[in-house]
């Protein structure tokens, strides 16, 4: 063959791979030989087809042909470093939205990062060649590769593509794309459809599917306990939502109280718990709108707290956070007048009179702003400052801002304290607090912290940092005061997006690190005050800035979002306050 004929032959072999590979037309064509192969176009157009338009067009043209109106499709990308281009069809013509990159695109990301296998040298198993010696497929430990196809393997990722590097499928651990379906997991139950801007257009759950969440509520438990104290005078409430794993479920549950020796009962998002009404016996009844049949029960145990004739006085030890702080031993001090009783609380930190936190001219305790358990027993070193043995006059003489980072509960660890009690070198020891500050008794130690553990702890950890820091406060609290009634309970939180995803991820697991604490300890004097559950979070938090729209309304959402505020603290201390008399009382 002369150089002539060589040349003429390489140039139509160079056109039947650009018509093969590059022609935006449909068809088949005549490779030479009598060999007929369709072309890129209708390769591409036939998998589209197959897999019901998750594959990307041959072209803009054929895209909005094949779509309707307000539907999105990805067309092929001519850039060297993106594999389509997704457009949306707007009554007929197609608008950008976004681009996805190639298998070049990622494999020099890879070679940003350092080495990986992806850069090793590849081994070659198979090669399969034509009669001329053209190299049809090869098979090595990485890849397969056809004239106008290739599948790499490597690194956790695979990928399907083109000859030309245009990733036609693409999968790794985070997520898996085929043309414009993108699918990521999820540590909801179920499979969800997202649109664009993530909002969920349908769910399947087993053998339902619908375009609403079908979630079961009551598919991780439920979060409450047995035993409620309520005023004679002032009913409680059960805010049913709070009762839920996933708090937007509520919407899917009907729930009944039922008095067992009256007619009295309720029904509702909100039940109302009226003593005098229900009786000490009653029946929380749960069940979904969409499953009757399967239904959630509690035997509920009432005690209905009566109001004194003449002020009783009770001692109090609260040792709280920020939610304590603002106002809390003052307004729980109100609602304990109100019942009959004459408190006085114990500790060497002043609370506020003020919603703001400021000010000191509230009753003593020991409620730190930002403080969660570890800070107290010292299983977390990164907060705490220690009062040392004999410093107890400089402490005391210390301003409010200056008394709160430290912790006077702390003792030097010795060789006699078992290692179960000792923390970071030191021993969380309420006797030896009482004794340095000459102070009285508690008859009623309330441990209400809780709040900073979810937003410090991770959602893997807040479940045994919770529950060792309960074991070791309570049985401390215990040894120091053996006739002293303990109340262990947590502050609601605000219902929005984010609250509601740390409700779910480090609420929950805060409850039940409570409840299991309070089982292993087996202490007939500490009971679990379901709080959470008996304050409203739909109100009672700070509004947004802003001045009111046109309609008079203030657009946007909880300036805080944490803090109760308004009817949402007194609600706190009023439902905590029955609680208090019934442990004062053994009633509880």
């Amino acid at each position: 063959m002369s150089g002539q004929q060589t040349l003429q032959k390489l140039d139509r072999i160079v056109g039947t791979t650009n018509e093969l590979l590059l022609s935006p037309e449909v068809k088949m064509m005549d490779v030479g030989g009598g060999v007929i192969r369709p072309t890129n176009a209708m390769v591409m157009t036939n998998l589209a087809t197959l897999l019901g338009g998750a594959m990307p067009y041959a072209s803009v043209a054929s895209g909005l042909a094949g779509t309707v109106d307000g539907t999105n499709f990805s067309v092929l990308s001519s850039g060297d470093d993106e594999y389509v281009s997704v457009y949306r069809n707007e009554e007929g013509a197609a608008a950008f939205v976004d681009s996805y990159p190639n298998a070049q695109a990622l494999r020099e990301i890879k070679s940003l990062v350092g080495p990986t296998s992806y850069q090793a040298e590849e081994v070659q198993i198979l090669s399969v060649v034509d009669g001329e010696g053209g190299q049809q497929f090869v098979l090595t430990d990485k890849r397969m590769t056809g004239p106008s196809f290739g599948v790499v393997s490597e690194d956790s990722t695979t990928i399907v593509g083109d000859s030309e590097g245009g990733a036609a499928f693409y999968a790794d651990e985070r997520r898996t794309l085929a043309g414009p379906l993108e699918i990521q997991p999820t540590d909801m139950p179920g499979l969800y459809v997202v649109d664009d801007f993530g909002s969920v257009l349908g769910a399947f759950n087993g053998d339902s599917a619908s375009g609403a969440v079908t979630i079961d509520p009551f598919a991780d438990g439920l979060l409450f306990a047995p035993v409620l104290a309520v005023s004679e005078n002032s009913p409680s409430h059960i805010y049913v939502q709070s009762l839920l794993v996933r708090r937007d479920q509520a919407p899917q549950v009907v729930a009944t109280a039922t008095s067992i020796a009256t007619a009295a009962e309720c029904s509702g998002a909100i039940l109302t718990i009226s003593g005098p009404d229900l009786g000490e016996s009653v029946v929380l009844n749960l069940r979904t709108l969409e499953k009757p049949n399967d239904r959630r029960f509690m035997n509920l145990t009432i005690k209905s707290v009566p109001v004194q004739s003449e002020p009783v006085p009770i001692k109090i030890l609260l040792i709280a956070d920020s939610i304590g702080n603002n106002q809390g031993a003052m307004l729980l001090g109100q609602y304990l007048s109100e019942l009959g009783y004459a408190p006085t609380f114990i500790g060497t930190v002043n609370g506020t009179t003020t919603f703001n936190g400021s000010g000191n001219l509230g009753p003593l305790g020991e409620a730190r702003a930002g403080w969660e358990t570890g800070d107290y027993t010292y299983s977390v070193t990164d907060r705490a400052q220690i009062v040392a043995d004999g410093q107890e006059a400089i402490y005391s003489a210390m301003t409010k801002s200056e008394k709160v980072q430290y912790n006077p509960f702390l003792r030097l660890a010795t060789g006699a304290d078992p290692s179960s009690v000792v923390r970071n070198g030191y021993v969380f020891d309420p006797a030896y607090y009482q004794a340095r500050f000459g102070l009285d008794t508690p008859d009623i130690v309330i441990n209400a912290l809780g709040t900073n553990n979810a937003r410090d702890r991770s959602a893997a950890e807040v479940y045994e940092n919770v529950y060792s820091d309960d074991l070791l406060m309570h049985a401390q609290i215990n040894a120091a005061f053996p006739l002293s009634r303990i109340i262990r309970t947590l502050p609601a939180t605000s219902v929005n997006t984010e609250r509601n995803a740390l409700w779910t991820s480090h609420y929950v697991p805060i409850i039940r690190a409570m409840q299991a604490a309070a089982v292993a300890l087996g202490n007939p004097l500490l009971k679990i005050a379901p709080l959470w559950a008996m304050t409203n979070p739909e109100g009672g938090y700070s509004l947004p800035a802003g001045a009111p729209g046109p309609d008079g309304f203030i657009a946007g959402d909880w300036s805080d979002p944490i803090h109760p505020f308004g009817a949402a603290r007194h609600g706190y201390y009023k439902s905590m306050a029955p609680f208090v008399v019934a442990a004062a009382l053994n009633l509880i």
